[in-house]
């Protein structure tokens, strides 16, 4: 794939890297801005995370009146 493309959503590539990278526990943080709508289905943002996964939600700040950033 070239440089600064990125693979569709529903790449099996993606989500393998991503899934890896937090099980061996080299994420400290996320950061994400959301536009909260509600829909039937979708694909999950935490795709496979253990009950024993612990998160802090440390910030929240409205980014105009439909985005909301978390950390």
């Amino acid at each position: 794939m070239p440089l600064g493309t990125q693979p569709p959503w529903d790449s099996p590539c993606q989500e393998r890297s991503a899934c890896s990278v937090r099980s061996d526990r080299l994420i400290d943080e996320y950061r994400a801005e959301v536009c909260p709508v509600l829909v039937d289905g979708g694909i999950p943002f935490f795709r496979g995370v253990s009950a024993g996964w612990i998160s802090e939600l440390v910030e929240t700040r409205a980014l105009g009146p439909r985005v909301v950033y978390l950390r």
